[in-house]
């Protein structure tokens, strides 16, 4: 029954993703990143960023690293989560990101647009 408390969210989930194989990232509307540790069903970090919501089109959390990557369209930010700062602010003009992914083992983030630009 405990274990149901950690899959219970007030707000739309927008991505779910695993953090150095031990902990799971789960990122919502209300500009709230949860890192959950599954074992314990506990919450250990909430991190808030105003870039998180209602816009977001896309997220990826890098496996390894404490970084984060949020598409708002055509905006993709990289986020340091330790310091909670904007590492780098890139626009493209391909169209809406819709898909963001980090390759394992790298410092890659591979994204994807509506447009089917890679």
């Amino acid at each position: 029954m405990q274990q149901n408390k950690c899959l219970k969210f007030r707000a739309d989930i927008l991505d779910i993703g695993t953090i150095n194989d031990n902990f799971i990232a789960v990122a919502s509307q209300n500009q709230n990143i949860k890192i959950i540790a599954p074992i314990k069903c506990k919450v250990l970090h909430n991190l808030y960023f105003d870039l998180l919501g209602k816009n977001t089109t896309a997220i990826a959390f890098h496996p390894t690293q404490d970084i984060i990557a949020i598409a708002n369209g055509e905006v993709l930010y990289i986020l340091d989560a330790t310091h909670r700062n904007i590492m780098h602010t890139i626009q493209t003009h391909s169209g809406a990101i819709r898909l963001l992914t980090f390759l394992p083992n790298t410092s890659y983030l591979i994204c994807g647009t509506v447009n089917g630009r890679v």
